[in-house]
């Protein structure tokens, strides 16, 4: 598989963990896969080629083993052969070489454990470290994440569909993907006003400042309402 074919499978992948969670289409990567705890397809891809590479050393066909051997031996400058391929991966998650491995063969379940565990934080800290250098993503608090868990704000199962819809909101906030009155002032060429048009005082955006004076401005008509 090319490089350009695992784009396509990324960009399918990340399209349909956008729908899911119901974020625009410009939302950062790093947000999207974070947010629900998910795995790139490189990630899963080379999980496969780990497990596939333990199945040829506990194959008991010496044949298979002689193969696997040579092609070790004169394969190692292909960039394009599986072994070659399978030696990088293994270096990117610090994992033994393949000469190590056929000397000491791990058992399914450890190996299995052990690329789960390695390829999980890898790709987990280099997430979270795309997350943090990304201006548009200053709300999201990456502080209170736990790997493979999703993001608290999807803790919605069994909840009432409004729950959903917060959530939907907060998520957007958090990815700075959530259209306020001075993201409108900037994209309009401020033609549109940035003043919040619920309490008319101050720009419409998200900092705690205008949180604060939207409380008081609701708590203020709060007291108006007449109970029925």
């Amino acid at each position: 598989m090319t490089k350009a074919n695992i784009e396509q499978l990324e960009k399918f992948h990340r399209k349909n963990l956008r729908h899911i969670q119901s974020l625009p289409e410009r939302t950062s990567n790093a947000a999207v896969l974070l947010l629900i705890e998910a795995l790139p397809i490189e990630a899963e891809i080379h999980k496969r080629c780990l497990s596939l590479l333990l199945s040829l050393l506990n194959c008991g066909n010496d044949k298979i083993h002689q193969i696997l051997t040579r092609q070790i031996t004169t394969n190692f400058d292909n960039n394009k052969s599986f072994f070659t391929r399978i030696m990088d991966i293994l270096e990117m998650y610090g994992l033994p070489s393949i000469t190590q491995l056929q000397k000491s063969t791990p058992k399914k379940e450890h190996w299995k454990n052990t690329i789960k565990v390695k390829v999980d934080k890898f790709w987990y800290e280099k997430t979270l470290a795309d997350v943090e250098n990304k201006s548009s993503l200053t709300f999201l608090n990456t502080s209170n994440l736990e790997p493979n868990k999703p993001h608290h704000v999807w803790n919605v199962k069994q909840l009432p569909r409004f729950e959903l819809r917060k959530a939907i909101i907060k998520a957007r906030v958090m990815t700075g993907t959530y259209i306020l009155q001075a993201d409108k002032y900037k994209f309009t060429h401020y033609n549109v006003e940035a003043t919040c048009q619920l309490c008319c005082s101050g720009n419409e955006d998200v900092t705690k400042a205008n949180i604060e004076q939207l409380e008081k401005f609701h708590r203020k008509n709060l007291r108006h309402i007449q109970p029925v």
